[in-house]
Order: structure tokens, then C-alpha cells, then sequence
């Protein structure tokens, strides 16, 4: 469903009389109240947990000779083809490097800022191939030693919580579970309305959904093997 869509549905859960919304742009009264209770039910679904699927995408970035550090406005979204611009945070451990073929891609050894740092900013380096990367504290991704040209730097990162805007804007979570921003939001109605009967539906459905998109979506818990 498309952002209209969840909002109408919305409505319609709420048993509310008259129809609407028509559109998600430009809205007064109660139909705004619907059109912001199915956004802020989304944004709350993206900030519940740290590491979704749904909000785990690809980046890559040229290096520049002699530039050891770089912003993730400078990475380019591998699904949006765009500069990132909601960012949340890296998968530090997906960085990869290759030169101009994917033949010779390599994985980064990831270093805790404080080890990259001693190693490649208190001392004189050479610019070769990067072997290392770490995070700086200003969320910039680091390589050691700095490059000694063009590479390509890929990996992944999560993307900040974002709104929808449009009617025909959607979720990027998987279809099956976008009954949970409706259910999201018609316990904010509710509430809202201080009607026990339908928070606790609404809830109820709310937390089925978010428990099967927690499984699906979720990394999966790796338990250690047995010892020798």
C-alpha cells in the first residue's frame, strides 16, 4: 500500500464516519490527524529496532589519492542510484575494495578508531592499497594506509528513519507486514479517543505483526558450537 492507501485504511479501522482522506497532501481537521497518525506509525516501526532488513542498504565511494576519510554524503546509494542522505549508521563490517574489476575485490579488516589512528595518523604512511577501515568519530569511514588512487569502497549502511510524503510514497518494509503502520496508528487514534475496546484490537494486531517482522527481518541469533 502506498502512503494514501494506509491512510484511508487507517480510517477505516478507526470506524469513523465520512471518508477521506482523498489525497496526504495538503490536509485540515481530522483527515490531517490520520495522515500524520500513519506517518508517525511508520517512523515509530523504523526507530523500534537498531538493525532491520528493510533499512540496511548498499553504498559505494571512489577514493581519492592521499584522502584517508570519507562522509556518507559523499557514498552513493546503490538502490537510489543518489548521494545517501538519511544515514543512521555503517555495517562496519561489509566494507570491501576493489580496483577497476570486481576480480580483485577485497574485504577491510576493521580496526577500533583508537588502533587506525595510531597506526595511520601518528606516523608517516605511504599511500598504497587499503587494507583496514574503522569509523571516526564524526561517522566518517576511514582506510589505512590512505589510497594510493582510485579504488572503489562498497559496503552497506542502515538509513535514518524517514517520512512519506506523497500519496503514492510506500514503506520499504515487506508488504505482508504493512498492516502493523496501520495498526501503529490507529492505537494512536484511539488513544487519541480514549476508546479502550479498539486500542486493545488495534494493539493486539499491532503486536502479531511486529513479532513476525521481527523474525523475518531480524538477524538471526548465531548460537556458539559446542566445545571440544
Amino acid at each position: 500500500m502506498n502512503f494514501l492507501a494506509l491512510a484511508q485504511r487507517v480510517r477505516s479501522e478507526c470506524g469513523g464516519t465520512g471518508s477521506g482522506p482523498s489525497t496526504v497532501v495538503g490536509q485540515t481537521g481530522e483527515n490531517l490527524r490520520f495522515v500524520n497518525w500513519t506517518n508517525e506509525a511508520w517512523r515509530d516501526i523504523q526507530n523500534a529496532r537498531t538493525t532491520w532488513r528493510f533499512m540496511r542498504f548498499g553504498f559505494t565511494v571512489n577514493t581519492v589519492a592521499n584522502q584517508d576519510s570519507y562522509a556518507y554524503g559523499a557514498c552513493t546509494d546503490t538502490t537510489t542510484s543518489a548521494p545517501i542522505s538519511a544515514f543512521d549508521h555503517w555495517v562496519h563490517d561489509s566494507f570491501k575494495l576493489y580496483t577497476v574489476s570486481l576480480a580483485d575485490e577485497l574485504e577491510l579488516i576493521h580496526l577500533p578508531y583508537e588502533d587506525w589512528r595510531q597506526l595511520y595518523r601518528t606516523r608517516p604512511q605511504v599511500a598504497n592499497r587499503p587494507i583496514n577501515s574503522t569509523i571516526l568519530p564524526d561517522n566518517k569511514i576511514g582506510v589505512g594506509p590512505k589510497p594510493a588512487g582510485i579504488y572503489v569502497l562498497s559496503g552497506d549502511y542502515y538509513r535514518a528513519a524517514t517520512l512519506m510524503a506523497a500519496d503514492a510514497d510506500t514503506p520499504t518494509l515487506p508488504t505482508q507486514f504493512e498492516m502493523a503502520i496501520v495498526w501503529k496508528a490507529v492505537m494512536y487514534y484511539a488513544a487519541n479517543q480514549e476508546a479502550g475496546s479498539l486500542y486493545a484490537t488495534a494493539e493486539k494486531e499491532y503486536d502479531r505483526l511486529i513479532g513476525k517482522l521481527e523474525m523475518n527481518q531480524l538477524p538471526k541469533i548465531e548460537w556458539p558450537g559446542a566445545l571440544a
